[in-house]
């Protein structure tokens, strides 16, 4: 049977790393480069394994 968790932590974890962004007074092409290149918390794959993940987990999954 299953053990009881508690993900309180990981739903702030997550709240705080995405908020909504006011495209508007953002140039669209800082966002785009952010959202394909700068961004920690965009998937990326892994090389070896090809197991998507965030690229700022990536060395220490690689390292593993």
């Amino acid at each position: 049977m299953g053990e009881k968790r508690d993900f309180s932590k990981s739903v702030n974890a997550i709240s705080n790393l995405f908020s909504l962004i006011n495209c508007e007074t953002m140039d669209c092409n800082i966002l785009y480069i952010h959202e394909c290149e700068s961004c920690p918390q965009r998937i990326v794959t892994c090389e070896f394994c090809e197991f998507p993940l965030p690229a700022i987990d990536l060395p220490e999954h690689q390292t593993q």
